[in-house]
């Protein structure tokens, strides 16, 4: 039996991506792209950032299925730190919500590689980041998902009161 082999195509380190648009990444492309994203910096401003316009940046940068497999992984490590945060802290002194929380922990995978594993480490730096609040809600709605996003236009620079 003849089995058809899976064409593909390496783009650059850690990044391959099949004919049938199957996407592999390693775990070191994976920060890479987070670090792309740049939520140290976003978690910060992101108040003066047009979330769709920052979308349709990083779609210019890598396609979709691409992104797509970075929120898998952003996924699977924010949910990972959180299992790990509820077996450090059996008295649950953090003090989060399940909604805070998953921000809590979205918010460190968003701080890159360093952070992340060093709340492994050390736990405490995660539940005193839950108790002093010290999180921004959600790193995980800035990475792309799909390619709606909605651009402005010059009407939309246009002051609606004077």
């Amino acid at each position: 039996m003849c089995e058809s082999i899976r064409k593909s195509k390496k783009i650059e380190e850690g990044l391959i991506i099949f004919d049938d648009g199957f996407v592999k990444i390693s775990e070191d492309f994976f920060w890479k792209m987070v670090d792309i994203i740049n939520w140290k910096w976003l978690s910060l401003n992101n108040s003066y950032v047009d979330k769709n316009m920052h979308k349709h940046k990083l779609l210019k940068k890598y396609p979709l299925a691409v992104w797509k497999k970075v929120k898998e992984i952003h996924d699977e490590k924010w949910k990972g730190l959180r299992e790990f945060l509820r077996s450090s802290d059996s008295d649950w002194v953090v003090g989060t919500s399940d909604d805070s929380t998953w921000d809590l922990c979205s918010h460190v995978v968003g701080l890159g590689r360093e952070e992340y594993l060093n709340n492994f480490y050390q736990s405490w730096r995660l539940i005193n980041r839950g108790r002093s609040h010290d999180f921004v809600e959600n790193f995980g709605y800035w990475i792309p998902t799909d390619e709606n996003v909605t651009l402005p236009n010059s009407v939309d620079f246009i002051e609606k009161e004077k």
